[in-house]
């Protein structure tokens, strides 16, 4: 599809889909792709480093305001690809289409990814949500 057919809708979700692009701006894309792959593997080791008493009981306060900035981008995108799907022709009922989507797989994991933090600020148990934390590791996926 050339570039310049393209509404803003669909640029959105060729930026947040990781799709194969054929245009000019796949420059632009690949650095948001793998601005989101450091932001998970820092999460990840944000996760393993949280782990450890020591690290957590020094660094505890820059380990929650860096959850909060990645939950926040991590929503932002997940939202964004839940809008943007509706671009696409699989998709494409403003209502069925999305929740079509966020029944995939990837969306899931991503959506695992994120409810923990907003299931603390719902103030359900918190043992409950460490076991939910893992499913952060689960962007990992998104790697391959």
């Amino acid at each position: 599809m050339n570039e310049k057919n393209l509404t803003f809708k669909q640029r959105v979700w060729e930026i947040v889909e990781a799709t194969d692009h054929e245009d000019q701006v796949r420059k632009n894309i690949d650095y948001f792709d793998i601005f989101i792959l450091i932001l998970i593997l820092l999460n990840a080791a944000a996760v393993i480093l949280e782990t450890v008493q020591a690290i957590e009981d020094e660094y505890g306060a820059y380990f929650f305001w860096f959850e909060v900035v990645s939950v926040f981008i991590f929503s932002l995108e997940y939202v964004a690809r839940v809008w943007a799907s509706t671009s696409q022709e699989k998709y494409a009922k403003p209502f069925w289409g999305r929740v079509k989507f966020m029944l995939t797989p990837l969306a899931i994991i991503d959506l695992l990814a994120i409810l923990p933090f907003y299931l603390a600020i719902a103030a359900f148990d918190l043992r409950f949500l460490r076991t939910l934390r893992i499913f952060r590791l689960l962007r990992l996926l998104k790697i391959a």
